[in-house]
Order: C-alpha cells, then sequence, then structure tokens
C-alpha cells in the first residue's frame, strides 16, 4: 500500500502518541500539528482506507482472517482480529486504558510475513510493521528483541519519511 500519507511525519506523530502535540524529552513543546492538517491526513487516508468521520481503518488480510487496527487520532487505537462477520477485540491503546500489549514479538513476524503472502494492498510494504508494533510486548529476558524492533521501525520510519521529503532527479 502505497498512500503518501505514510510519508507525512504529521500522521507517525498522531498516530504512535495518540496526541497533536510532539514533545521533546524536558516536556516543551517541538511541534503542534494543527487543525487543518489532521484534516488533510484523513483526506488523503481516504483514498486508500475506510475513514469513518476521524476514525481510520487499516486492515491486514490474513488468509481466511484479517487484522483490523480502528484508529482515532489522538485518541485511541484498537486492534481486532475479524472472522465471519465478527470482531474480537485484541488490544488497545488510549490515554486512559493502556492495553497493548496482545501481540508477541514471534506472533507479530508470523502476522507480517502472512500480511506479505494474502494481502496484495501491502505485499511490498513495511508500513504493517509501524501500524502495528505498539500492540507488541516484551519480557525482561526479550530486551534484544525489543531493541532489535525498535531499531527496525525507526529506520522504516525514517525512511517513510524521507522517501516524500526528497525529490529525485
Amino acid at each position: 500500500m502505497r498512500n503518501d500519507v505514510f510519508g507525512n511525519e504529521d500522521f507517525w506523530v498522531l498516530y504512535l502518541t495518540l496526541e497533536n502535540v510532539l514533545y521533546d524529552e524536558n516536556g516543551n513543546i517541538l511541534k503542534e500539528i494543527e487543525e487543518i492538517t489532521y484534516k488533510n491526513i484523513l483526506t488523503q487516508l481516504s483514498t486508500d482506507f475506510s475513514v469513518h468521520s476521524d476514525i481510520v481503518h487499516f486492515y491486514f488480510q490474513l488468509n481466511n482472517f484479517e487484522l483490523l487496527i480502528e484508529s482515532r487520532f489522538g485518541c485511541s487505537n484498537y486492534l481486532y482480529l475479524c472472522y465471519q462477520e465478527e470482531k474480537y477485540l485484541l488490544g488497545w491503546w488510549d490515554l486512559a486504558m493502556w492495553h497493548p500489549y496482545c501481540l508477541k514479538y514471534d506472533e507479530l513476524n508470523l502476522l507480517l510475513e502472512n500480511i506479505k503472502k494474502y494481502d496484495v494492498n501491502w505485499k511490498n510494504s513495511d508500513v504493517p510493521l509501524l501500524l502495528l508494533k505498539d500492540f507488541v510486548g516484551f519480557g525482561s529476558d526479550e530486551q534484544k528483541e525489543c531493541k532489535e524492533l525498535t531499531t527496525k521501525s525507526n529506520n522504516i520510519l525514517d525512511y517513510q519519511i524521507y522517501r516524500i521529503t526528497v525529490t529525485l532527479p
């Protein structure tokens, strides 16, 4: 799936932090995302995804099942497993009730393999990793895997943003 919004830093701030403000380590405001920018992001997403009001649906085909992320920027992200018209809540991330850790690292990797195999919309994309990574929990004995996922996702995020900001001749 190649939607230009995935190369927009503002999209990733809204999605990954659930806030429209980006802070530095001292709590100072680095950037505030304006309402018009938010609306433009939703408009861009609506060309490839189902957008209902301010809720975006990201679907991932997994053979007989689908994964669904319902994202309401600045509020919440919900992860569902969908099968035969039913939705089963796996995990959520919002600012009041934080329960995102519903996947293990090896489960994430298996899901990503299946997304590449069964979902033509995401076949050659690393974006699903960025959208799903915050639902992965790590035990104290999994620091290597945690660092690996963090490094991998940061590299993909840097590349997604770089791809849009650099114009090739």
